[in-house]
């Protein structure tokens, strides 16, 4: 989904900005980096969303010094267990 989003965003900036080039080619090139910077915030945060559900994080709340399991999660040690 993001691929297909920001295919759709390249391709419509590109003619936006080739547009404008030929209206007015002074700013043309600001056009150009704007729209290139803007699908470069847009890369950045779908590849930050991707690595994000990839790479869980290497702790756990549930591990701690106050926790009743162990670090390595190989048991639990239960003090107070529900009825």
């Amino acid at each position: 989904m993001g691929l297909g989003i920001m295919l759709v965003m390249l391709v419509v900036f590109t003619i936006v900005t080739l547009v404008v080039f030929y209206l007015k080619p002074a700013p043309g090139l600001g056009a150009l980096i704007v729209a290139y910077v803007a699908l470069g915030f847009c890369w950045y945060g779908n590849y930050s969303i991707v690595e994000f559900n990839l790479k869980p994080p290497a702790h756990s709340e549930l591990v701690g010094p106050s926790s009743p399991a162990l670090s390595n999660s190989e048991r639990l040690a239960v003090s107070h267990p529900h009825l």
